[in-house]
């Protein structure tokens, strides 16, 4: 007799072929930008960040260098996903042990990022001269609050993403995705002594 698949278990799954092929597709559509991109550029060579940005400017100047190796690797853990919500949707356990691991490593980016978007942001608006700053935009005295408001819309931005992942891995490790779960091979059936 077939299992029964929990509505949870459904939509979980939809949700992550969505997100697959989303991944797929951004990282495809990044891939031609930044090929019309590159051809427009006189030289290969992304010139790096001031060395007045610190290790954020290494970070970013790494990024723009290797994007295409990014991208692809974007393409991969796209496909990924969706072969494995796919199995999944057929109620494999190691499927939802992955999908867990995939939304932890999410959400530890997450929180890498927040950090590293709060650091640039304070450490890049710092360097402004505060009589650019100044003005209709920018009055004085509240230069300092362009900044943490800066840092704070970038902690908010990234809660709305972390906020929904923390509720994917909780649901993930409910009662019920666990136990619509398909017992491993070798396992007694449920009921045997």
């Amino acid at each position: 007799m077939e299992a029964k698949r929990p509505a949870a278990v459904t939509a979980l799954g939809w949700i992550f072929i969505a997100v697959g092929a989303l991944m797929v597709v951004s990282a495809t559509f990044g891939l031609f930008a930044s090929a019309i991109m590159m051809r427009a550029v006189p030289q290969r060579e992304i010139p790096p960040f001031p060395k007045e940005a610190g290790w954020a400017g290494v970070v970013f100047t790494l990024v723009f260098r290797y994007f295409g190796v990014l991208a692809a690797a974007q393409i991969a853990a796209g496909v990924f996903t969706i072969v494995t919500a796919a199995s999944f949707l057929k109620l494999k356990a190691w499927a939802r042990t992955t999908l867990e691991l995939l939304n932890w490593m999410e959400l530890a980016y997450l929180i890498g990022f927040a950090i590293l978007w709060v650091t640039v942001w304070i450490s890049m608006s710092a360097e402004i001269p505060h009589e650019t700053a100044q003005g209709a935009l920018f009055p004085s005295g509240l230069f300092g609050a362009f900044g943490a408001f800066g840092a704070v819309m970038g902690v908010v931005g990234i809660l709305v993403y972390a906020v929904p992942t923390g509720i994917v891995i909780w649901l993930l490790r409910g009662r019920t995705v666990r136990g619509a779960m398909l017992p491993t091979r070798g396992a007694p059936p449920p009921g045997a002594a």
